[in-house]
């Protein structure tokens, strides 16, 4: 793994909490709240302490906007690969990503042209 590939994986690693979440400008009312979590290459997704998500992520290199890849195996629902795009900023991060139709290609953008149909998540950090 590169020098900056394990920093930007170090910069995801811990848990982060949906502040928003939207498709086409409209609001996903249910995925606010979940929680992402980042250990090593693997994450998880839950919400209410249930498990919705996981498998191993990656962040393949120094894209700009930054890449990252789910592969998300320990669910049957929205099994596969996600292709998405990523920020951090403090106790902040946004992931565009195509989790909800995995045959659109990656995002390019967080803007609403350069991501349409693809889900957008805001994030906060969670104090361990």
């Amino acid at each position: 793994m590169s020098t900056l590939t394990q920093t930007n994986n170090q910069k995801l690693q811990g848990t982060w909490c949906v502040e928003t979440a939207s498709v086409n400008g409209e609001t996903i009312v249910p995925v606010v709240g979940q929680r992402l979590n980042f250990e090593g290459d693997h994450f998880r997704i839950d919400k209410d302490g249930s498990q919705i998500f996981g498998g191993q992520y990656h962040v393949p290199n120094a894209n700009d906007p930054l890449h990252i890849d789910f592969e998300q195996s320990e669910t049957e629902f929205m099994a596969g690969y996600w292709l998405g795009i990523y920020e951090v900023t403090d106790d902040h991060l946004t992931i565009c990503d195509n989790a909800r139709d995995m045959s659109l290609p990656r995002p390019t953008g967080f803007t609403d042209g350069e991501r349409e149909n693809c889900i957008l998540i805001q994030y906060r950090r969670v104090a361990d």
